[in-house]
């Protein structure tokens, strides 16, 4: 094996032109913002050295530090995203059935009536609800996998924990 090279274009410059290659990646995140092949390349392989697992990565590393840390931005931010024509809701064998994690709710005769019922209920014991010909169901678990529908709605509640960094006088590397 020859000497490692600093960057993966380095290693695919340093084996241009000589025949198949293979360039061997250790463990952890490699960090490009691009590598540049050509047709002399179509017979290079990149691969994780045995045994290891690397990564590769387009990004930018960021390096908080104490002086610098993650702060809060906003915290437990609850909003509710209606999904129109879409059912996130398996179809019951009975209507009005309760089968976990899928709960009736009730009857309404609005999406928007199932989905205010939905949210006054508590969104500690749904994740989503999906309305259809007048049934209102809830979701207990975190599941979303709608399907296509258009008799039906679904609403979904998503929770987020938005945090911050401070990158400014940080360079890449």
């Amino acid at each position: 094996p020859e000497a490692p090279y600093g960057t993966i274009q380095a290693a695919v410059d340093g084996v241009r032109g000589k025949g198949p290659a293979t360039i061997l990646l250790r463990e952890g995140t490699h960090y490009t913002d691009g590598v540049v092949l050509g047709v002399e390349s179509s017979d290079l392989v990149i691969q994780s050295y045995d045994g290891e697992r690397a990564t590769i990565a387009g990004g930018v590393p960021l390096h908080p530090s104490a002086a610098a840390p993650w702060t809060p931005h906003r915290r437990f931010n609850r909003t509710f995203t209606l999904h129109p024509g879409m059912r996130n809701v398996a179809p019951t064998t009975a209507p009005n059935a309760t089968a976990a994690p899928t709960v009736y709710l009730g009857a309404y005769p609005t999406a928007d009536a199932c989905f205010a019922a939905g949210r006054a209920n508590g969104t500690a014991s749904y994740a989503s609800w999906t309305w259809k010909a007048g049934e209102c169901y809830g979701v207990t678990n975190a599941n979303w996998a709608p399907v296509v529908d258009a008799a039906a709605a679904s609403m979904r509640v998503e929770w987020q924990n938005v945090w911050a960094l401070n990158v400014s006088g940080q360079n890449a590397g």
